[in-house]
């Protein structure tokens, strides 16, 4: 993932999705699409809401099936 440092930030300016942990209200999921990584995969970011941190990121091929996040404006 150290090579993806760089897009961790584009992904959380600019999710293309957000959505809860099926574990946790207070853990949000953060997906961005990248075609250039391994084919086609999204980045992950798993960002705890309490304290404001990235947990971890992780490559997929899908976005998990859970409720959407919805921004207040």
């Amino acid at each position: 993932m150290e090579n993806f440092l760089v897009s961790l930030k584009e992904i959380l300016e600019n999710p293309e999705e957000i959505r809860y942990s099926n574990y946790s209200d207070e853990v949000l999921l953060f997906y961005r699409f990248f075609d250039k990584i391994e084919g086609g995969k999204y980045i992950v970011a798993v960002i705890n809401q309490t304290d404001k941190e990235v947990k971890t990121a992780y490559l997929t091929h899908r976005i998990k099936i859970g409720r959407k996040y919805k921004q207040s404006l």
